[in-house]
């Protein structure tokens, strides 16, 4: 059980650390740190109606630069119980 458990955290903490080494650019010593940050709203209007709102921040450069934002909101519809139309505009 021990072993198993070594295994998932090594092979976890390989797979977190390749794109952090990926993104340092060794010809100029520079950093091409970002982030990327989103949040998400979702109201429930009843069993059927919901809407939603998401917003989205992309920074580059050592958080120096903005690279891209965006703003969406969706509207969806339960048909059934395993079914839902979903239409929005980003």
């Amino acid at each position: 059980m021990g072993t198993k458990r070594f295994l998932t955290a090594s092979i976890l903490s390989i797979a977190i650390a390749i794109p952090t080494i990926a993104q340092f650019n060794i010809d100029d010593d520079v950093s091409d740190f970002g982030l990327w940050t989103s949040v998400g709203l979702e109201k429930k209007i009843n069993k059927k109606w919901s809407a939603e709102f998401e917003g989205e921040l992309r920074t580059a450069d050592a958080l120096n630069e903005v690279s891209r934002y965006s703003f969406g909101i969706s509207t969806s519809y339960k048909i059934c119980s395993w079914l839902k139309a979903d239409a929005g505009y980003t």
